[in-house]
C-alpha cells in the first residue's frame, strides 16, 4: 500500500457545483508509479477482496463452463467428478437390486405360505380388509425371518415346520377340550346303577356325587 499507479492524461472536464467532472480522456500521457496514488489502494489492488463484482463474474464463468473446458484445463477436476458420479450410480444400483431381492423374496413366501395353507399377511398380498386374524402363526418377526434366509429350500422348510407345529396344536386343543368338556349320563342308567331309590336328600346329594 505504500505505492500506486496513477495516469497522467489530458481530459476534457466540466463542474456542476464544486465537483469536477471528467467527461472524456483525450490523451494518455503517461502511467505514473507515485507514493500517494488518489484513485487506487496500493500496487496489488487486485488481490485485494471483490466481494461486489465476484458474483456476476463467478456467474457467466460457470455459464460458460464446459466438460471439454474442464478436461483441458482441470482434468483432475473432471476425475472427480467422474469418480463422485460413478459411486452414485453404484450406490443407487445397489440398492434397486436389494428392494428388487426383496420383492422376489416376498413373492416366494407368499407362495409357499399359500401352499401348505397358512394366512399370508398384508404386506405379502392381501389387503388389510382381507387378511384374517393372524395372531403369531405368521407374524411380523417370522415374515423377516423368511425374507432373510440365504435359499428358497430354507425358507420352505421353515414355513413347512410352522405349518406343521400349526396342526399339531390345533390337534391337541381338540383332544384338551374333550378331556375338559363335562360328561352326561342317562338318568335311569344313574338309578339303575344305585338299585333302588334315594330315600332321603342326603341320599340324593350322594348319588350325584357318586
Amino acid at each position: 500500500r505504500n505505492v500506486g499507479f496513477s495516469h497522467n492524461v489530458q481530459a476534457q472536464v466540466s463542474r456542476i457545483d464544486s465537483e469536477v467532472i471528467v467527461e472524456a480522456i483525450t490523451r494518455v500521457q503517461s502511467v505514473d508509479l507515485v507514493a500517494d496514488p488518489a484513485a487506487t489502494e496500493g500496487l496489488f489492488e487486485q488481490l485485494a477482496d471483490h466481494t461486489e463484482c465476484s458474483g456476476t463474474w463467478d456467474a457467466l464463468t460457470l455459464d460458460a463452463l464446459t466438460l471439454d473446458t474442464l478436461r483441458t484445463h482441470r482434468p483432475d477436476l473432471l476425475e472427480e467428478i467422474e469418480t463422485a458420479t460413478e459411486s452414485q450410480a453404484r450406490v443407487q444400483q445397489e440398492q434397486l437390486q436389494a428392494r428388487l431381492a426383496v420383492l422376489e423374496r416376498g413373492r416366494i413366501v407368499s407362495e409357499l405360505l399359500c401352499k401348505y395353507g397358512l394366512p399370508v399377511p398384508a404386506r405379502l398380498g392381501l389387503s388389510q380388509e382381507q387378511e384374517p386374524a393372524l395372531g403369531g402363526i405368521v407374524n411380523a418377526a417370522f415374515v423377516e425371518t423368511l425374507i432373510a434366509l440365504p435359499t428358497e429350500a430354507e425358507v420352505e422348510r421353515r414355513i413347512a415346520e410352522r405349518a406343521e407345529l400349526v396342526r399339531e396344536v390345533a390337534q391337541w386343543q381338540g383332544r384338551f377340550r374333550e378331556l375338559r368338556g363335562p360328561k352326561s349320563r342317562d338318568q335311569f342308567s344313574v338309578i339303575e346303577s344305585q338299585g333302588s331309590a334315594s330315600e332321603s336328600a342326603r341320599e340324593f346329594a350322594g348319588s350325584l356325587k357318586r
